[in-house]
């Protein structure tokens, strides 16, 4: 069965603007590296090692300048082409374009998420159906699901 990890990096960064006028947002250093290696560290810690990540065609040359084919991170990663930003399900659909996953874990590029063991590969063999995990955080923001899903806090 063919598992993977699809990294969301689309977008247009407007709260983040002049900035994201040159960079992509999740090429945005944050303390000592940038953004997108703390998402990426997320899929790594759980386990993945084939990745795809989901761009603007404007910065895919940015993003395999700094991560190249994975080789450094000892995975491999491949890259999708998202030509506009409509939405998650949208990019998930190219990702899968791209690498025909069974099983993923999809991870937005410009979130953070803490914790040893928040995700393992044992968590995509078990479940069968679609999840959205949900931390909390000071902002209120409406949450929508498949009905398939289950909420997991």
């Amino acid at each position: 069965m063919k598992m993977g990890g699809i990294l969301l990096c689309g977008g247009y960064g407007s709260r983040l603007f002049p900035t994201t006028k040159y960079i992509n947002k999740h090429l945005i250093p944050i303390y000592d590296k940038p953004m997108i290696y703390y998402s990426l560290s997320t899929l790594l810690l759980a386990g993945m090692r084939d990745i795809t990540i989901v761009c603007d065609p404007k910065d895919i040359d940015a993003f395999k300048k700094l991560l190249g084919n994975g080789e450094e991170f000892g995975v491999e990663i491949n890259y999708s082409l998202q030509d506009a930003p409509s939405g998650i399900s949208d990019a998930i659909s190219k990702a899968l374009d791209v690498s025909q996953y069974e099983k993923f874990i999809t991870v937005l590029g410009d979130n953070f998420i803490f914790g040893q063991n928040f995700l393992t590969r044992d968590f995509l063999n078990t479940y069968t159906c679609i999840y959205i995990i949900n931390s909390h955080f000071a902002m209120k923001l409406p949450v929508g699901f498949h009905p398939c899903a289950e909420l997991i806090q």
